[in-house]
């Protein structure tokens, strides 16, 4: 027998505060932490070894592997940072 859980309001409230700004940037820095992944291990590297190239330490580079935390670099950066490391 199922039991049908309370809506909690606290996490209703949040999820109605959520913009849809809001969701196409978290889809963003997902999708970009996802392909940087599947490179990192296409191109046989640790998270040590790509936190390395990008001049963080690995903890940092864990999150934002995780989508937790954005990229410490603006997107023409970032772009060039891929084409790059995706030649080579």
């Amino acid at each position: 027998m199922l039991t049908q859980r309370k809506k909690s309001q606290v996490l209703t409230n949040i999820i109605q505060s959520i913009t849809e700004q809001d969701r196409a940037d978290i889809r963003s820095r997902l999708f970009l932490a996802a392909r940087m992944d599947d490179l990192r291990r296409e191109k046989g590297l640790t998270l040590s070894d790509l936190a390395e190239k990008l001049n963080i330490i690995e903890e940092e580079m864990g999150e934002i592997i995780a989508g937790n935390k954005d990229l410490p670099m603006d997107l023409e950066t970032l772009a060039q940072f891929l084409i790059d490391f995706n030649e080579n």
